[in-house]
């Protein structure tokens, strides 16, 4: 065997390893909430990359990063909801009960919100949709949406986001609940025969990030396209100021 090989291999060993090694380490803090939202938090189930604990756990939880994005997921009473993210690597993390959310998960310094775009490159139009409407826009065929309200800095984005994929029937659904909302029930039946796909995303540091439907139209394809620079970031602030 070459020396150049047996170097590859060597270097692809250290990657590998280094690879498996790498760790975030998450921090549960409640000392600033009241009584009536610790309680709430005290009963949720995190798992984070396998790794399981209530909120009222303590300690220092250290997790072990994926290659890609992270999986997660929390339980609350009974119901179960999964989201990725991104942690990186040797990097302190702060996880806390929210107000208007269940909890609020960020770095313990400089926390920045992502952007996500969707590229339909179906043969029908779709429609997007960010937290059941706080986004809401129609997406033509063969063309890529970008929310132009990605860039907010306030508790208002830090938070989970649901990002949905309907078809544009959903729309019309809605509207009938804007004109007899005696008939939530039943719109909420209507409307998931017309969801084709949801997933969730919490930013952290500032990722840039594209959604794509497989063939089936059914799970999303999911890519990090890199991180917003600071100067992305000083025009959408500026932006922000300005609306």
């Amino acid at each position: 065997m070459s020396s150049f090989r047996i170097n590859l291999i060597i270097v692809f060993f250290i990657l590998s390893i280094e690879s498996f090694g790498q760790t975030a380490t998450i921090k549960i803090d409640t000392s600033y909430c009241s009584s009536d939202f610790y309680r709430r938090f005290d009963s949720i189930l995190f798992c984070f990359n396998g790794i399981s604990f209530y909120g009222s756990e303590k300690k220092m939880i250290k997790i072990k990063l994926n290659k890609d994005f992270d999986q997660c997921y929390y339980i609350n009473h009974h119901d179960t909801t999964r989201f990725y993210t991104k942690f990186l690597k040797n990097k302190k993390y702060v996880l806390t009960p929210g107000v208007s959310q269940l909890f609020k998960l960020k770095p313990k310094r400089n926390f920045r919100c992502g952007s996500m775009r969707f590229c339909n490159d179906k043969k029908t139009d779709l429609g997007f949709i960010c937290d059941d409407g706080f986004i809401k826009d129609t997406v033509k065929t063969n063309t890529t949406y970008k929310s132009k309200r990605y860039g907010d800095y306030d508790d208002l984005w830090n938070k989970l986001r649901i990002y949905s994929v309907v078809k544009l029937e959903y729309f019309s659904i809605e509207d009938i609940y804007a004109i007899d909302p005696t008939q939530l029930d039943s719109i909420i039946i209507e409307k998931k025969k017309y969801r084709l796909t949801s997933i969730g995303y919490y930013f952290l540091h500032g990722e840039k990030l594209t959604l794509r439907l497989n063939d089936n139209n059914k799970l999303l394809f999911l890519s990090l396209d890199g991180y917003l620079t600071n100067k992305e970031i000083k025009n959408i602030r500026i932006s922000k100021k300005n609306n």
